[in-house]
């Protein structure tokens, strides 16, 4: 009976380690910018993995990049800009599956629970996030930026930041036509542990049912 209950607490265990959730991430809801004084390594040091870190003219399949962040098991998502030393010059957090999920309105950026900002991902235009849900995407966001028609800063600026999809990046706040410039950086980082999936409990209960198993036999035998 020793046995039985040692393979099913070890099967627990093993389980558990599976399933166990990942160190708490600091999210920033409210979006940050360099006047925080946040860098990568401070990122990192917190528990966020870079999955994407690339220079301003280098492309990024936004679409694609829920898929890429979710496949990597983690709930919450950082986007942001920082400067060639790693310092964090614009950047903001949500859940994977919301702030990452594809947008199609090129006037009107999406609100979603886990962030305070407001988001856009539109296929073949671009991605980004702004505190204000007014976008005018041709094809990033222009709003505010005296470019393309995009007028005036709104008092909005500080916060915008908005990649071309699967081009350059175009904006870091109220620094625009950045599409060929290597000397900012987009970056993708990933954190905090999604749900369990059933098939680990199915995995748990498995394990002990045949840990259970053996136990019987065991006591049959003797």
């Amino acid at each position: 009976m020793k046995h039985t209950l040692n393979a099913i607490l070890l099967s627990a265990a093993l389980v558990g380690s599976l399933a166990s959730p990942a160190s708490a991430v600091t999210q920033y809801v409210n979006g940050i910018t360099a006047s925080d004084g946040l860098s990568l390594t401070d990122l990192n040091a917190d528990g966020w993995n870079t999955l994407v870190d690339v220079t301003y003219n280098n492309s990024v399949d936004n679409i694609g990049l829920q898929a890429l962040a979710a496949a990597t098991g983690s709930l919450y998502v950082f986007v942001g800009a920082l400067d060639l030393q790693g310092n964090v010059i614009l950047g903001a957090t949500g859940l994977i599956s919301e702030v990452l999920s594809q947008t199609f309105s090129p006037a009107v950026a999406a609100s979603y629970s886990s962030s305070n900002l407001y988001w856009y991902n539109v296929d073949a235009s671009s991605m980004g996030f702004t505190e204000t849900q007014n976008i005018y995407l041709n094809a990033a966001d222009v709003l505010g930026s005296g470019d393309y028609g995009g007028g005036a800063d709104d008092g909005h600026n500080d916060l915008r930041l908005s990649w071309h999809d699967n081009e350059g990046g175009w904006r870091v706040g109220a620094i625009t036509l950045l599409n060929d410039s290597s000397e900012y950086r987009k970056v993708v980082l990933v954190g905090g542990a999604a749900t369990v999936p059933d098939a680990t409990n199915s995995l748990l209960l498995t394990a002990m049912g045949l840990a259970a198993a053996v136990g019987v036999r065991r006591l049959h035998r003797a």
